[in-house]
């Protein structure tokens, strides 16, 4: 990353359409930056990436009601839904410049879902690992029965988990409509903007479920090319080196791929 003086702050709370959000602001510059943490996750999730974003342009995080210190979440939110409450965010801290969106697992259909509702505030995307809807139908081509089987009990074990969690509320939402397995907005909604997929293709020592086979990672990274090449300005890479937190493995390859995205943005006319 090109590096410049940031401005340090702490997380802060501020109040998004009647809800109270945990956020951190830093950098400054003409490019701005939206992190978007995977399911369960919060603002710290980015620890590892947010200062160094923070030397090139604004960077903001910030953890989803339900999550981190933002408020108690109260039934449940869809990723729609969080999409338009980042945008709420955005207008609260007065960001008025197209951003680039870097969203974690079930960050990237939050991600998409903002992209295709909100198209001209959003100048790319960069998806770490994304989760997709796909799933499921991609283990059953491997093994209908055994796929459906190992699906429930994943699903189970998913919510049983979340109810032992510290912010089973945030967990439990993200949860739920994580396992309606509905496809996100694609290239037809959110246009052609700028996309940089990054896949991890690590195997598994254990191969104890039919996700962790390498037939299944190779239909993952099929599914995720074939969606990422409808983008006319797009680049998928795929790393052996990181399991699904990509950005705590391999930080550099997030941010030099982050870079990339933003010097080529930097070169583009302005409308």
């Amino acid at each position: 990353m090109v590096l410049s003086p940031i401005a340090n702050s702490d997380p802060a709370i501020v109040e998004v359409q009647g809800k109270a959000i945990e956020y951190e602001r830093s950098g400054a510059g003409t490019c701005t930056v939206l992190f978007e943490s995977g399911l369960a996750e919060n603002l710290h999730t980015w620890d590892g990436l947010f200062e160094a974003v923070a030397r090139r342009c604004v960077a903001i995080r910030y953890s989803r009601v339900g999550q981190g210190e933002s408020e108690l979440l109260q039934g449940e939110l869809s990723a729609s839904e969080y999409a338009e409450l980042a945008r709420g965010l955005l207008l609260e801290l007065e960001i008025v410049n197209p951003v680039v969106l870097v969203g974690h697992s079930y960050g990237s259909d939050i991600a998409r879902y903002f992209a295709a509702l909100y198209p001209s505030t959003v100048a790319g995307l960069l998806l770490i690992d994304p989760s997709i809807s796909a799933d499921v139908r991609l283990l059953g081509e491997i093994d209908p029965v055994r796929a459906a089987a190992e699906v429930e009990e994943i699903k189970a074990s998913d919510f049983e988990w979340a109810k032992e969690q510290p912010r089973e509320d945030g967990i439990l939402s993200e949860l739920t409509d994580s396992w309606k397995k509905v496809e996100p907005p694609g290239y037809e909604h959110i246009g052609d903007i700028a996309v940089r997929t990054i896949v991890s293709t690590q195997g598994y020592h254990e191969q104890i479920y039919l996700f962790h086979k390498p037939e299944f990672s190779e239909k993952r990274v099929q599914f995720l090319t074939e969606w990422t090449a409808r983008f006319p300005r797009s680049r998928l890479v795929t790393t052996s080196s990181s399991g699904h937190f990509v950005h705590y493995d391999e930080p550099k390859l997030v941010l030099d791929e982050l870079d990339a995205m933003l010097s080529e943005l930097a070169t583009l006319p302005e409308n």
